[in-house]
């Protein structure tokens, strides 16, 4: 009890938590799959593992790819340290995949195999396409920096009123390559 009050009074946690921002649930649900891969290396249990895939599965619908960064490891640690024989451990890993793919595909299926006309637009893909958010701006985009930026929605632009306003009323100055606006001088 006093861990969740220190928890929740610490002013990056609040700050944090303040906005509707998945950051936090995917702490959350990546710090269950650890535990949970951490309870299946102690027992050798498969539904340990089950239950990682489960919980990845809902980071993966949380934040993408991001949810990923930890699988790597993880797999590692129980196929190496696991209580079980070695065919039983690749074969827990297995059902923990076709957990992840059951509880973090599903959406994924279902919004790509909807026709693009009758659903909501796919917020932030460039082209309304799950797939494209997935493996672009959240997946690798995020890891080496080629994302293209966020669309804007079906026909639109990713430049807001705010940049179009500054760019017109405010100097444009460059400072080591990069491109920055002078808000103490009008135009």
């Amino acid at each position: 009890m006093i861990a969740v009050v220190a928890f929740a009074l610490t002013p990056v946690a609040a700050l944090m938590f303040r906005f509707n921002n998945p950051d936090a649930l995917l702490a959350l649900l990546m710090t269950v799959t650890v535990y949970c891969v951490l309870r299946a290396v102690e027992h050798g249990r498969t539904k340990w593992m089950v239950w990682a895939g489960v919980a990845v599965g809902c980071a993966f619908l949380t934040k993408t790819l991001q949810a990923f960064l930890i699988l790597p490891p993880l797999a590692v640690l129980y196929a190496v340290c696991a209580p079980t024989t070695v065919p039983w451990r690749f074969g827990q890993l297995a059902l923990s995949a076709l957990a992840l793919l059951g509880s973090g595909g599903w959406w994924v299926a279902i919004v790509e195999l909807w026709p693009a006309s009758s659903r909501p637009y796919v917020g932030g893909s460039q082209n309304n396409s799950f797939l494209e958010l997935t493996f672009g701006y959240n997946g690798l985009g995020r890891i080496n920096g080629g994302d293209q930026g966020r669309g804007g929605g079906p026909g639109g632009t990713s430049t807001s009123a705010l940049t179009s306003w500054v760019t017109e009323n405010f100097t444009q100055v460059t400072v080591d390559g990069a491109t920055l606006y002078d808000l103490t001088r009008k135009k």
